[in-house]
């Protein structure tokens, strides 16, 4: 995996899978062959073969370094939503404490926590609704549809895939609630530090005012709402009323109260419900997948049958067992040499140095039937004595691989399968050793890197 390209996941798989399928939508279906036959070949279910042409296609075009674009540049959004996160929680600290010293409780208890009320009911209200509420409202869905207006085009291609795969795996809620609820976190904990501040080092007046209420009203409100903080450690606000208790007492009293209710009501409950998206977020991520009843999955589940069926045709009229008698000894690497790279992926180098000097021709198969055919008529007029078969080391074989092997002609022609890594993927000789065995290709001779094939060509005293 290259730096510009994302760690690779189930739910950005199917992320991926969404942005190609809108690409092709908007324009035209992308040129595949290689891809399709490489998915095909990687792949064992339907799912597993559409997120491995999808990756691949993206990789081409420029989608997942668009992918990891984004990915650097989501600390900055964050960074500007903590910005005005930090604005929000000083405007509400100057409504409190920055008109005088007198401050009305009740007035400061509604401005401190009914927003954050009012905020925390609207998202309950868009996880009840199963998350239908499209990109999310507050905050991070004002940053994001802000920033989606600076994105490229295909960068909105692959927000809007993101859109809707969180959609259908029941995440925006969570999503937008954990960006939230971070950031009321944030401003609750400075909220309360200032508070802290205020009252420590400045004398305040904390009381209330009214014109039709009597004082069992606000003493009962007061009661019922230090409930929660005396049970975290705060002080009995009630006591501020007792005979006994002078004025800077209640106001103390009063002003642990006020601390206690901003944490206990604002603070805590942001923390707890962040800690629950994060772990919904987690395990819906996992359950993400495709639409499989969306169009252009089922046209790709068209061309992968396909796929099968030719390659049970091929094994049913060349079966993979191996003659009795038959050698599987390869034979001596001499004559002219043919060089083919055969279903490479896009990235692999082409062509392979320097076998491509020294070889009398050079081709190169994305895997399409007609390709096999034509190269087996090369070979069979040319005759080449050595054949440098290059593969997708990454790639599994399968018995269309094999079929091709077997149509390149006589067992006294020496093959080498050289297997090419490239960016992110590793061959795996131990697969295709087996593999060559299995199939009663015991002439073929595995090439696992570059440095054997120099050996077998007769090219490693070359300079």
């Amino acid at each position: 995996m290259s730096s510009d390209e994302p760690r690779r996941t189930r739910l950005r798989e199917v992320l991926v899978a969404e942005a190609v399928a809108a690409l092709e939508n908007e324009a035209a279906p992308l040129p595949d062959a290689g891809e399709l036959a490489a998915a095909h070949r990687a792949g064992a279910s339907l799912d597993q073969r559409i997120a491995e042409r999808a990756w691949r296609l993206a990789r081409r075009e420029g989608l997942l370094a668009d992918l990891a674009l984004l990915q650097r540049r989501l600390p900055l959004l964050l960074l500007a939503a903590a910005a005005l996160v930090a604005a929000s929680a000083y405007a509400i600290l100057a409504t409190v404490v920055g008109e005088g010293r007198s401050i009305n409780v009740v007035m400061a208890f509604a401005s401190l926590l009914g927003l954050h009320g009012a905020a925390l009911l609207l998202w309950l209200v868009a996880v009840l609704q199963g998350g239908r509420t499209g990109r999310g409202a507050g905050l991070p869905g004002a940053l994001l549809a802000l920033a989606a207006r600076r994105l490229s085009p295909a960068r909105r291609r692959l927000l809007q895939a993101a859109e809707s795969v969180s959609a259908r795996a029941g995440l925006v809620p969570w999503a937008f609630g954990l960006a939230s609820h971070a950031m009321w976190l944030l401003a609750f904990a400075a909220v309360g530090a200032g508070l802290w501040v205020a009252f420590a080092f400045h004398a305040f007046r904390l009381g209330w005012e009214t014109t039709i209420l009597g004082p069992d009203a606000f003493l009962g409100f007061v009661r019922i709402t230090s409930w929660l903080p005396e049970k975290l450690g705060f002080p009995a606000a009630a006591a501020a009323w007792q005979s006994d208790v002078t004025p800077g007492e209640r106001h103390r009293l009063l002003a642990w109260w006020l601390i206690g209710c901003t944490l206990a009501y604002g603070l805590l409950p942001r923390l707890l419900l962040a800690l629950a998206c994060a772990l919904a977020c987690r395990r819906r991520a996992r359950q993400a997948g495709l639409d499989l009843a969306a169009p252009w999955v089922r046209r790709l589940a068209s061309r992968f049958d396909r796929l099968d069926a030719s390659t049970i045709v091929d094994a049913d009229v060349h079966p993979a067992a191996p003659a009795a008698g038959g050698s599987t000894t390869p034979p001596p690497a001499t004559g002219p040499l043919a060089l083919v790279g055969f279903e490479l992926p896009p990235e692999a180098p082409w062509p392979i140095e320097p076998f491509a000097a020294a070889a009398a021709w050079t081709r190169r198969l994305e895997g399409r039937e007609d390709e096999r055919h034509a190269l087996a008529e090369s070979v069979a007029a040319e005759s080449p004595g050595r054949l440098l078969l290059a593969v997708d080391g990454a790639a599994s074989p399968d018995r269309g691989t094999g079929h091709f092997l077997r149509s390149l002609g006589p067992q006294d022609r020496a093959i080498g399968l050289l297997l090419v890594e490239h960016p992110g993927r590793r061959g795996e000789a131990g697969r295709w050793r087996q593999w060559l065995r299995d199939e009663g290709l015991g002439t073929v001779t595995l090439l696992p890197d570059v440095e054997a094939a120099r050996r077998w060509a007769g090219l490693d005293h070359d300079g």
